[in-house]
């Protein structure tokens, strides 16, 4: 019953924090561990937490390109708004909480990790950027779980980034899929100048993705780093951090697979995607640079968000949690990194095209020498084939270990025994009558005992 009111809050807004709070501090202890713990694994399945995962990477991979961006930019943050509920309004009351937080903490720090390593692994853009939504998930998940007040700003403003930057790349391999008919990764490349525009946005959402500043995937990871260090929570820094490093894998992966390696004689046809795929993107990452220059505008309206839910948001300003803040909390201190990253691209641009352009021709695959000697046509130079072989050996360990084949004997488990409570159903009234009679004495005898009646 508590499990339809939360999801009918959560869903309709029909019933208050307060009265909610009220209906589950009134239970019994048990029942009190049982829901919330039922109720974060359900929503964990949701936002993919492993070992919960197993559904995402072909979803996300497999579902129509047009729908992917907001399946895995917006859908999936439904999973971490129930966790953001139960988190607040029932663990809290519970003495187990501080051992609820750390279990749940450390298995989204797993999630960022092993998901960051399948998605190093993969030839296909699409399995790659499922992989990487997955991990980037595992971020949010630990935010939620440490749930300080700079923790969960730090998750909720990352949950935004995430569904910028990732719609984006998303939406960026659908455009190639679109315009080359294929994401695999050791088969399409150099697409740089065939579609720059979409090559543009996929780079600015890529470097928001790996936190570089001055981008919005830099100040969300910065508070999360921030809010661990803070919290005491040292191990699971160095987890984060090794996923987020590992990220940089996949990154320059995706950038170089689909745009800057070697032009194929087969996609020389390819040609920018339409305006009305290109300007999505280029809106979602705009977006990522004004959140890594503004990251007050979304501060503002989480924490009026975290106040609805009754959140008990600190005296301290939020502005002053974090060293990254200025004063005002409108912008961060890094203003004048951001400056100067401005200004070097813009003149090295700009010295690329005065003065190198007249010196510049189109080099072809014949023309490029390596150790000392010139392919010929049929000698591709793409080795984007076994990408990270010497990383997939050192890892091989971690790899050996699949869920998939966990949750396959389980629900063969469940048949077997749904199989066998069938035959409980004989169709016989009497027999029928004999199992409610069991019931009325098992609940005559231990009603006060078992469930509080």
């Amino acid at each position: 019953m508590l499990m339809a009111i939360v999801l009918s809050y959560a869903f309709t807004g029909s019933m208050t924090i307060d009265a909610l709070v009220v209906g589950f501090t009134s239970m019994p202890h048990m029942y009190q561990i049982v829901i919330p713990i039922l109720l974060l694994t359900g929503f964990g399945v949701k936002a993919a937490m492993m070992p919960l995962h197993v559904w995402a990477p072909g979803a996300y991979s497999n579902a129509p390109m047009a729908f992917t961006g907001v399946f895995s930019g917006a859908l999936s943050k439904m999973g971490i708004y129930g966790m953001v509920l139960v988190f607040v309004t029932l663990i809290p009351h519970l003495p187990e909480a501080s051992l609820l937080r750390t279990i749940f903490a450390w298995l989204g720090g797993i999630t960022a990790v092993m998901a960051t390593v399948w998605a190093v692994l993969q030839d296909d853009a699409k399995k790659l950027l499922a992989y990487s939504s997955v991990a980037q998930l595992g971020y949010i998940i630990v935010g939620v779980a440490v749930g300080t007040p700079l923790a969960m700003m730090a998750a909720l403003f990352l949950a935004v980034m995430h569904a910028l930057f990732k719609g984006t790349l998303f939406f960026a391999v659908g455009a190639v899929e679109r315009q080359a008919g294929t994401t695999d990764m050791t088969k399409v490349t150099g697409l740089i100048r065939k579609m720059p525009w979409t090559f543009l946005a996929s780079l600015i959402s890529i470097i928001a993705l790996a936190g570089i500043p001055p981008l919005g995937g830099f100040v969300g990871k910065w508070f999360l780093y921030e809010s661990l260090i803070t919290g005491s929570n040292y191990l699971l820094v160095i987890v984060i951090f090794f996923s987020s490093t590992a990220a940089f894998l996949y990154a320059y992966r995706f950038l170089f697979g689909l745009f800057l390696g070697q032009e194929e004689e087969e996609y020389a046809h390819v040609k920018e995607a339409p305006l009305l795929m290109v300007l999505p993107m280029l809106i979602l990452a705009g977006g990522s640079i004004f959140l890594g220059a503004f990251p007050g505008y979304l501060f503002k309206i989480i924490e009026n968000g975290l106040i609805s839910i009754n959140y008990p948001i600190p005296t301290v300003k939020w502005w002053e949690m974090s060293t990254i803040l200025n004063g005002w909390g409108d912008t961060v201190n890094l203003m004048y990194v951001w400056y100067s990253v401005v200004v070097v691209f813009v003149f090295f641009l700009l010295y690329i095209i005065l003065k190198g352009r007249k010196n510049t021709r189109y080099v072809s695959t014949k023309e490029i020498s390596t150790s000392g000697e010139i392919p010929l046509p049929h000698e591709s130079l793409n080795f984007k084939l076994d990408f990270y072989k010497p990383f997939e050996r050192a890892i091989e360990p971690m790899l050996r270990g699949n869920m998939d084949k966990y949750w396959t004997s389980f629900g063969k488990g469940l048949e077997a025994f749904f199989d066998f409570t069938r035959r409980l159903y004989s169709g016989n009234g009497q027999t029928y009558a004999i199992y409610v009679i069991t019931f009325l004495v098992i609940l005559l005898l231990f009603g006060r005992s078992w469930f509080g009646l």
